[in-house]
């Protein structure tokens, strides 16, 4: 488990966007994280560069809510799509 936790910390931290969001996705999809993942995603929530169509940050605000760590109490629509889509929770 150690090994598949280092991996996706460092795609979180990758320069590549889309493979932090591959990472986020990980995250969400098989409730995966530690301490530093999500002290990882927190300073994502701030990351600007887009992949698939949407900002990082997006990515980030909708994991940390969907592995229960930070409620979204925005009105963001992308960000509320993708809590609510089946795809990030199973």
């Amino acid at each position: 488990m150690q090994c598949h936790l280092s991996i996706i910390e460092n795609d979180l931290q990758s320069d590549n966007p889309c493979d932090c969001v591959y990472a986020i996705r990980t995250c969400c999809i098989q409730n995966v994280f530690n301490d530093n993942i999500i002290k990882i995603m927190k300073e994502l929530k701030k990351d600007k560069r887009v992949a698939m169509m949407n900002k990082v940050s997006d990515f980030a605000t909708a994991a940390l809510d969907i592995l229960g760590i930070e409620k979204y109490n925005g009105n963001n629509v992308i960000i509320i799509e993708m809590i609510e889509t089946i795809i990030y929770n199973k």
